[in-house]
């Protein structure tokens, strides 16, 4: 598996577990821990994931003000 197969995994599988754990996914993937803590670091600054101390957390979607303006109304907006 490829560094880009391996964080794809990743991914799925915080998001369905909420959280996960640097030496589980170690162990899971047959990488080392640094392995797994640089994809993860890598993650984390891509804004995807929150890495957290031993491990990564799911990182709760929030639209901020803008965004959400942005996104209504959107038929009006294109008549004006």
């Amino acid at each position: 598996m490829g560094p880009y197969e391996r964080r794809s995994a990743i991914l799925n599988k915080i998001k369905k577990e909420h959280s996960v754990r640097i030496t589980q996914l170690s162990h899971d993937f047959g990488v080392t821990r640094e392995t797994i803590r640089q994809d993860l670091y890598l993650l984390d600054e891509q804004g995807i994931i929150k890495k957290v101390h031993g491990g990564a957390v799911d990182r709760p979607v929030m639209e901020d003000e803008y965004e959400k303006r942005a996104t209504q109304h959107q038929k009006e907006k294109l008549a004006i």
